[in-house]
């Protein structure tokens, strides 16, 4: 469902190198069914956090100096949220 979106084609023909696919195609649709007025998911996108600042791309520096090594510190990875 999330790759037939608008949104998603452009992530499939822009051919982006995503740590996590699947996240991040799932994270784009619940994003795209949030803007709409009324949605099959109105009651699972209310149970969603309002916040995320526990997803590393939100970290300060400081926090970040924990994830040494980690992959998520890599430039070379596309992140979509």
């Amino acid at each position: 469902m999330a790759k037939a979106t608008v949104v998603g084609k452009k992530m499939v023909e822009a051919n982006l190198k995503l740590i996590s696919p699947k996240h991040s195609f799932l994270s784009s649709y619940i994003l795209q069914e949030r803007r709409k007025e009324t949605t099959p998911w109105d009651l699972y996108l209310q149970i969603l956090p309002a916040e995320f600042d526990s997803f590393p791309i939100f970290f300060t520096e400081e926090e970040k100096k924990n994830l040494k090594g980690s992959p998520f510190l890599s430039q070379d990875y596309v992140f979509v949220c």
